[in-house]
């Protein structure tokens, strides 16, 4: 976002010049943020999501539905990830495929403030 505030004090500076570089460097530096927030933060974060929720699906320390639906959340995020790093979708279509785990991870805290988790009992 720097960068294309930058690139914008620089257009403005330059009076008015053919936009047309201007246009073209600003349509890289939208795109590469783009990429970067919502294909490589994304992917990363899915990555440690999925064992998480793995880990909690196997130990069941919160209900079994919630750790499925965490499970089932981000890998509808990798794949929307995925499709927005190949074109096949728009930004915007991708923002809604991740809505799923954004919904599960609010009633994934409130289940943790309102029950906590399952504590074991000693044998």
């Amino acid at each position: 976002m720097l960068l294309l505030l930058t690139l914008s004090q620089e257009f403005v500076k330059a009076g008015t010049p053919v936009s047309s570089h201007f246009q073209t460097i600003g349509e890289l530096l939208r795109t590469g943020r783009d990429l970067v927030n919502h294909v490589g933060v994304i992917l990363v974060m899915s990555m440690g999501s999925l064992m998480f929720y793995y880990l909690l699906y196997q130990i069941k320390l919160v209900p079994r539905w919630l750790a499925g639906w965490g499970l089932v959340g981000t890998a509808a995020a990798i794949v929307a990830s995925c499709l927005f790093m190949f074109r096949s979708i728009n930004l915007m279509t991708s923002v809604y495929m991740d809505f799923p785990l954004a919904l599960q991870e609010i009633v994934f805290a409130v289940w943790l403030i309102a029950k906590g988790i399952h504590s074991a009992r000693p044998a």
